[in-house]
């Protein structure tokens, strides 16, 4: 509301409303914005969530629940953002078949998803897997 009031003389702006409120409601609006970015940023621990997703992975695949070659393809759509299918035979360094099952393991799971099959593949955050992923977001009980 603040923003809106009248000018304050002749060195507040040019317009019929004051340049300076408007300024200063800009730089609170912008501080609470940056504020609640380093919020998330400290509960998602984006440096370390590779770490942290690599080491699940790992485990899932000595279990015998992922097939290995996994990770590098989950790997791939996290740092990319989306992963073409005709590049996970690339990725995994397997031949296309083995590639194919690896990927359809990782979408039956929750950690891939795609439209349709022929679409790109982006990573999802299965709810096995956010604890572990996001500790600080999702502590476990």
């Amino acid at each position: 509301m603040a923003a809106d009031t009248q000018r304050r003389g002749d060195l507040d702006g040019r317009g019929t409303l004051s340049t300076e409120t408007l300024t200063a409601f800009c730089e609170f609006f912008l501080a609470i914005c940056i504020d609640k970015v380093d919020f998330m940023a400290s509960l998602f621990e984006p440096n370390d969530l590779l770490r942290r997703m690599r080491l699940l992975i790992l485990e899932e695949v000595d279990a015998g629940r992922l097939p290995k070659g996994s990770f590098p393809i989950l790997r791939e759509a996290l740092l990319a953002g989306e992963v073409p299918r005709g590049c996970a035979a690339e990725i995994t360094s397997y031949g296309e078949r083995m590639a194919r099952n690896v990927v359809s393991d990782l979408l039956k799971k929750g950690y891939l998803k795609s439209k349709t099959t022929r679409t790109l593949l982006v990573l999802s955050f299965p709810i096995d897997a956010i604890e572990r992923w996001f500790p600080r977001l999702y502590p476990a009980v």
